[in-house]
């Protein structure tokens, strides 16, 4: 049942703006009552709050308005029919998994590689399936391909919105602290394009590929990693 269609006539933006509207005065009602904080230090919260929001919500609906464009041209039947003489079903969920990885890279999002991506995976991976069997867990496949790529990319981007806070709040220079979460997280990227999504594509079953990730971080970890104090300073 539709989100609106649960609560009557009522128009979901209308319902939505009531429900954050009624939780900003719960929220500021629970820092009267529980916390030292003034009235005028909450609503400055507030405001600097919905700013930090801003940039989301413009990201968010350029995504939404690139999707729309996506789904009326008809890219994913062109895409579909351009490449149908070629793709074929394994390897889908890695080629989606190292385009999301790139997009949401270059663009520093990862909500809009995900809006952008999604519209155009699953009509590939439904049209590339050989059989009715193969089309769930492929469809499972290539989502999760796209959502992990767009994570990674969105994390490791030198001008994600979430990367720069993280900088910013921990008092860190930016692009000291793109270039030390950079290894660890192409590290498991890797790791995941070859023991998770390209085993997804030729159907191997899930936990074996969660199994088998596990023990392949554990070994990179124990050969390549470098144990340090609680200084920080490396043991030799």
């Amino acid at each position: 049942m539709a989100f609106k269609d649960c609560l009557g006539n009522a128009d979901a933006s209308v319902v939505l703006t009531w429900a954050s509207g009624i939780g900003s005065m719960v929220a500021i009602l629970m820092n009267l009552l529980f916390t030292k904080m003034t009235f005028g230090k909450i609503i400055d919260s507030w405001i600097n709050g919905a700013k930090s929001m801003l940039y989301a919500v413009i990201i968010l609906t350029l995504a939404l308005t690139i999707k729309a464009v996506v789904t009326d041209l008809g890219m994913a039947t062109y895409i579909v029919e351009a490449t149908k003489a070629w793709l074929s079903g394994p390897v889908v969920p890695v080629l989606i998994f190292l385009i999301a990885c790139g997009t949401a890279f270059a663009t520093g999002t990862s909500w809009g590689t995900m809006a952008i991506l999604m519209p155009i995976a699953i009509p590939i991976s439904w049209s590339v399936a050989g059989n009715p069997t193969e089309v769930v867990p492929l469809i499972n496949s290539t989502i999760a391909a796209v959502l992990a790529g767009a994570i990674y990319g969105d994390h490791c981007s030198p001008i994600s919105d979430t990367t720069i806070l993280a900088s910013l709040a921990s008092g860190s220079d930016h692009i000291a602290h793109v270039t030390t979460q950079l290894p660890y997280a192409t590290t498991i990227a890797i790791i995941s394009a070859i023991v998770g999504y390209i085993p997804a594509g030729f159907g191997v079953n899930p936990w074996i590929s969660i199994a088998f990730g596990t023990v392949v971080i554990y070994f990179v970890f124990k050969l390549f990693g470098k144990k340090i104090d609680d200084h920080g300073n490396l043991i030799k």
